[in-house]
């Protein structure tokens, strides 16, 4: 790996190509890891990373990967593996805000790619992959804290699940089929930052990942509904 400082990548996305994009945080060019080859190769000769420059990336059903800006950036970085082409879009203020008021970015059934909000009054939002159009949605965080949505999670029944990452002590349930955000199991989790990630198991589990906590969390709200094991490793939802 290129030498980078601390964080240096936030994240990557497995490409049908088969090769792994990593998301530039600290550093500054895309990493792009050939598994095969054993090989790593950064793309592109801008500077579209450092200081905090990008935090996450989706693959979209039109084999692209975006990647979403953290806390300096407020451009969308559009990486096309068929070429390895990168582009940069602008959107107007607020769609990226910076400072880390946005950090969860998963792809729906529907096709398009919700945007998180991690600030109570800084809606959600939607980008459309067809034309890269994003829309926003009056639906906001829930009021219990700072940065309720670190990640959240696609489960069998097609909605999804997440909360609990920051000093919010509920979980959170968003409906893309309609746009609804809903809450339940209203917790004491004894401070900021408990969870910092949730992932999906193929048995319908939400695991939550300790970050200060001392424990993992595992809700079992979906304990009738399973996911293939093809979709737990389809490149549209495995992520990192």
């Amino acid at each position: 790996f290129p030498s980078h400082d601390t964080d240096g990548y936030e994240g990557g996305i497995l490409a049908p190509n088969g090769k792994i994009y990593f998301v530039p945080n600290t550093a500054t060019a895309v990493l792009r890891v050939d598994p095969d080859a054993l090989t790593a190769t950064t793309l592109g000769n801008m500077l579209i990373g450092g200081n905090e420059g990008y935090k996450a990336a989706c693959l979209a059903p039109n084999g692209k990967i975006y990647m979403f800006p953290d806390n300096t950036k407020t451009n969308l970085v559009l990486l096309d593996p068929n070429n390895d082409t990168i582009t940069q879009f602008t959107y107007p203020a607020g769609v990226f805000p910076g400072n880390s008021l946005r950090t969860t970015f998963n792809l729906a059934p529907n096709g398009k790619i919700y945007m998180f909000s991690n600030h109570l009054t800084l809606a959600h939002a939607i980008l459309d992959p067809v034309d890269n159009s994003v829309s926003t949605i009056n639906v906001f965080p829930p009021a219990t804290g700072a940065y309720p949505y670190f990640q959240m999670a696609l489960a069998p029944d097609g909605k999804f699940y997440g909360g609990y990452g920051g000093a919010v002590s509920v979980a959170v349930v968003f409906d893309p089929s309609n746009n609804t955000q809903t809450t339940f199991n209203q917790i004491s989790l004894g401070g900021s930052g408990s969870y910092t990630n949730v992932i999906m198991t193929p048995k319908g589990k939400i695991v939550y990942i300790p970050y200060f906590a001392t424990s993992y969390l595992i809700l079992n709200k979906l304990n009738n509904n399973n996911f293939d094991i093809n979709v737990c490793t389809n490149p549209f939802f495995n992520k990192f």
